[in-house]
């Protein structure tokens, strides 16, 4: 019999409150800890950064947000070892050729998407892009550059104008990766 099975056999149970006790201290200690780097992020960001809005995205790693002015969000990862150590300004708008008709577009799509239920993209960046016969606007999370695999920011609405008309389509694309369409009364 190994020494090391007849061990754990034999102190079974110490082990298992010796975990227990780990396990309840860092239940305790972890919301505290996190509160204390969202303090020190919002000194180092010269901004109010809100506990809740730094999801965990590994072991002591956080991804936060915050809206650094009219047309930029800024997207960091902050550790509990470094602080902040990795920041990027992402683009609410990320089209070009800014006219009249592209303003139309994305404002119709915001208050489309502001009136609906559930709203699952906190830092909605726009992305317009169309022909003379139709205009699609891109909706999708600013965080999605941050996290390769996290299902959350993943999801992403499509809406197609039909310039002609005034008729729309909505598609849903999730971390599935396939374009669905949504019901329209989803977004009156």
């Amino acid at each position: 019999m190994d020494p090391l099975y007849r061990y754990l056999q034999q102190n079974k149970r110490t082990i298992a409150v010796s975990l227990s006790c780990v396990f309840i201290i860092w239940c305790a200690l972890a919301p505290v800890v996190k509160l204390m780097l969202a303090e020190h992020v919002s000194a180092t960001e010269n901004y109010d950064i809100s506990y809740q809005n730094m999801a965990p995205i590994s072991f002591g790693k956080f991804l936060g947000a915050y809206s650094f002015n009219d047309t930029h969000y800024k997207i960091f990862e902050a550790s509990y070892w470094k602080g902040v150590h990795r920041s990027d300004l992402i683009p609410v708008n990320s089209y070009e050729h800014v006219t009249t008709e592209n303003y139309e577009y994305i404002s119709r799509v915001a208050a489309l998407y502001d009136s609906s239920l559930p709203q699952e993209i906190d830092y909605p960046v726009y992305n317009i892009t169309g022909n003379s016969t139709t205009a699609i606007v891109t909706v999708s999370d600013a965080r999605s550059v941050y996290v390769k695999y996290w299902a959350y920011f993943k999801v992403e609405y499509t809406f197609i104008f039909d310039k002609e008309n005034s008729g729309y389509v909505v598609f849903m694309k999730d971390q599935r990766d396939i374009k669905r369409p949504v019901p329209l009364n989803r977004f009156n």
